[in-house]
């Protein structure tokens, strides 16, 4: 998922080293919190010893990659 959505930010945005870190950092965001919900770490979610983690970032990102996912939903639509 991350390297579609890598290779989808490079054709939108004509810059692959800028999608290489953004899928990167899904591939990070994925791990992390997947990792957390399947209880690796339930209760320290926000705790410095779970990863380095930037919730606003993390979150900001899932919006962005979710936006993808409704705008492709609503071209099938069409």
């Amino acid at each position: 998922m991350a390297a579609g959505i890598a290779k989808r930010l490079a054709t939108v945005g004509k810059n692959e080293a800028t999608a290489a870190v953004l899928g990167e950092h899904i591939a990070f965001i994925w791990n992390v919190y997947s990792g957390v919900a399947h209880g690796f770490g339930w209760p320290t979610v926000h705790s410095q010893s779970l990863a380095p983690v930037d919730f606003l970032a993390d979150f900001a990102m899932v919006v962005s990659v979710v936006h993808f996912a409704f705008d492709d939903a609503l071209r099938l639509t069409e």
